[in-house]
C-alpha cells in the first residue's frame, strides 16, 4: 500500500484538533486519522492504531486530500454536488448582513434554527443544523451574544428636544387658528431600531452594530381633538 502524504496548515491543524475533541461526533476519529497522517505516519499503521480496515482510513485521507473537512462526512462521495458550497455559502453574507425581520421572520438575531428556516424557505428543501454550522465556520463566521446598543445614526438628545419643539410650535399654531385641544404627545417614540447587534460576525473583524451605515429617522406620535373629531397622527421623518 502507497504512502499517502497530507500537508495541513496551522489553521487547518487547528479546526482537526478541534473536530478531534468532540467525542460524539463519528468525524472524530477521522480527523485523527488524517492528523497521523499528516505527522508522516503510514495508513497501515493508522489502521492499527484505530482498529479500522487499511481500505476505510485511506478512503479518509483521500476524501481529505480531495475536500478537507467536508470530505470527513458520511454523506461525502466522489463528485456529489455540494449545496453547502453551491447554494447556502453563497448567500450567508446576505443573511447576516440583515436582521431576519427583513426576510420576514420576527426574530432580531439569526440563530442557526432560522437560517435553516430561511434556506427551505428559498429553495423548497431542508438542510441539517450541521450543515449551516459548517458552512458558518467555513466562511470564518463565530457567534456572540446578541446585545441591545443605540444605533450610530440615533438621534441625539438635543435632535429630540428641538423636535419636540417644533411639534409644540405647531400644536401651537393649530390651537389659535381653530378650536383644538391637545390630548397628548409622546415623544418617546423616537426610533433608535434596530438596536440589535446581530449575532454573527467575521473572525478577527470589528463586531459593529447591524444598523452602522442606516440612515437616522424618527417619528412623532400625537393626538388631537377638534370639535368632534379626533385624530391620532403619527409622522415619520
Amino acid at each position: 500500500m502507497k504512502t499517502i502524504r497530507i500537508q495541513i496548515t496551522d489553521e487547518e491543524r487547528k479546526a482537526l484538533v478541534l473536530l478531534r475533541q468532540k467525542s460524539g461526533d463519528y468525524r472524530s476519529e477521522r480527523a485523527l486519522a488524517v492528523l497521523h497522517c499528516a505527522d508522516g505516519k503510514h495508513p497501515v499503521q493508522i489502521a492499527d492504531m484505530l482498529k479500522r480496515s487499511s481500505q476505510a482510513v485511506c478512503e479518509w485521507l483521500h476524501a481529505y486530500q480531495k475536500d478537507g473537512l467536508a470530505g470527513l462526512d458520511k454523506e461525502y462521495s466522489p463528485g456529489r454536488p455540494s449545496i453547502r458550497k453551491a447554494k447556502l455559502i453563497p448567500k450567508l453574507e446576505e443573511y447576516l448582513s440583515k436582521s431576519p425581520r427583513d426576510f420576514g421572520w420576527g426574530e432580531d438575531v439569526w440563530s442557526v434554527k432560522v437560517l435553516m428556516a430561511q434556506f427551505m424557505k428559498e429553495n423548497g428543501f431542508s438542510i441539517s443544523r450541521y450543515t449551516v454550522i459548517r458552512a458558518l465556520y467555513d466562511e470564518g463566521f463565530t457567534a456572540k451574544r446578541a446585545k441591545k446598543t443605540t444605533p450610530e445614526h440615533a438621534p441625539s438628545k438635543e435632535e429630540k428636544l428641538k423636535r419636540v419643539q417644533e411639534i409644540s410650535d405647531e400644536i401651537t399654531r393649530l390651537r389659535n387658528e381653530q378650536n383644538v385641544e391637545v390630548m397628548f404627545l409622546d415623544e418617546s417614540h423616537f426610533s433608535t431600531d434596530p438596536y440589535v447587534i446581530r449575532g454573527w460576525s467575521k473572525r478577527g473583524q470589528p463586531f459593529f452594530p447591524s444598523d452602522a451605515d442606516e440612515t437616522r429617522r424618527m417619528h412623532d406620535i400625537w393626538g388631537i381633538r377638534t370639535g368632534r373629531r379626533c385624530f391620532l397622527l403619527e409622522k415619520f421623518q
